[in-house]
């Protein structure tokens, strides 16, 4: 007695024998035995393709949302660092303008920039 080695259908192969079975005038059990299935798996493949299908149509699927948010606040906090930096940024660059005219109060002295 020889064994048939299991096949394993990727999901673009399914969805072709579903969508073949699914056309007027074609017979299930033709395609199935063309395709070497049993007509139970593709009935199964059936119910799992309508049972998802609904989700393509939704506006948004509530994983990406989730993921989408999470860099959205990720963004915004980069944003803020940036915007708190540019600042500190500008008035170090004020301070040390100043400080080369007659050292107003608040400057650092000469000593602190040598090294």
């Amino acid at each position: 007695m020889s064994e048939k080695k299991r096949r394993k259908w990727t999901g673009s192969e399914k969805l072709r024998i579903v969508l073949t079975c699914l056309q007027r005038g074609v017979e299930v059990s033709e395609v199935c035995r063309r395709e070497g299935i049993n007509p139970a798996m593709y009935y199964a493949w059936k119910k799992k393709l309508l049972a998802s299908a609904s989700q393509i149509f939704d506006e948004k699927p509530k994983k990406q949302d989730a993921e989408r948010e999470r860099r959205e606040r990720e963004m915004s906090r980069m944003k803020d660092v940036i915007a708190e930096i540019t600042a500190e940024n500008l008035e170090l660059k004020k301070r040390k303008s100043f400080c080369g005219r007659g050292l107003p109060s608040g400057c650092w002295t000469t000593a602190v920039f040598s090294a």
